[in-house]
């Protein structure tokens, strides 16, 4: 569901096209810290798609963010071990329902832009930790929907360190962190516990994500000074 704040739907929509006359996109977010989205059954995909769509048009969205943050949206069933081939229902309604409604827009003669700002935990830490229900579970979702896919911008915060590449282990909130992870999208790497190598993303679609203020994260604040560098 979605219900505009504090203003009327017809508000809304007139703010959404003021900042399109402007050559802005305007992108619905799903999930954040506190949301959930599990489509374990096709009737919940279904529904996910109806009301996806029906949103979609309301306000002339340009398209949608998988921000999914919650365990229990990503977690993989045990013996789910190739990300090139989900078998876990919520996983593969996600890519299908995705798909569909991405689609459906494009149908229309529209663009329908695919972010993603996934956390670290779930999609770099499998280079160095074992792909397992919760490690690396965003791989699939990356993977299925790679040729929809607008840009992915992946949390580089609230995240500790984690091994790269090269196998150096690095901090956030470092000019190495930001990059180390962010190579590892531009090249591609092996996920650890299986024979698969994730492969690298268009350069056009690696953007990173990192907090403006100290008090937007609980770590990885990351200076001016060390994003130029």
């Amino acid at each position: 569901s979605f219900v505009p704040e504090n203003v009327t739907p017809a508000q809304f929509l007139a703010d959404v096209q003021y900042l399109q006359s402007q050559g802005k996109k305007v992108l619905l977010s799903l999930g954040g810290q506190n949301g959930s989205l599990n489509l374990t059954t096709a009737a919940q995909k279904q529904a996910f798609i109806t009301s996806m769509k029906a949103v979609v048009d309301q306000y002339n969205f340009d398209g949608f963010d998988l921000d999914i943050e919650g365990g229990t949206s990503l977690q993989l069933d045990n013996g789910d071990k190739d990300f090139t081939n989900p078998t876990t229902p919520k996983v593969q309604n996600l890519i299908a329902a995705a798909k569909d409604i991405i689609a459906y827009r494009k149908g229309q003669g529209k663009n329908c832009w695919l972010t993603m700002a996934p956390e670290t935990y779930y999609v770099q830490t499998a280079y160095g930790s074992a792909y397992s229900p919760l490690v690396g579970a965003y791989l699939p979702i990356i993977y299925g929907l790679r040729n929809e896919l607008t840009f992915i911008q992946p949390q580089y915060y609230n995240t500790g360190s984690v091994m790269a590449l090269d196998n150096g282990v690095y901090n956030q909130a470092t000019p190495d962190f930001i990059v180390s992870m962010s190579e590892m999208l531009l090249k591609g790497f092996p996920v650890s516990g299986t024979s698969l190598t994730f492969p690298a993303l268009r350069q056009d679609q690696v953007a990173f994500g990192i907090p403006a203020t100290a008090s937007a994260a609980g770590g990885g604040y990351t200076t001016p000074a060390n994003v130029k560098k």
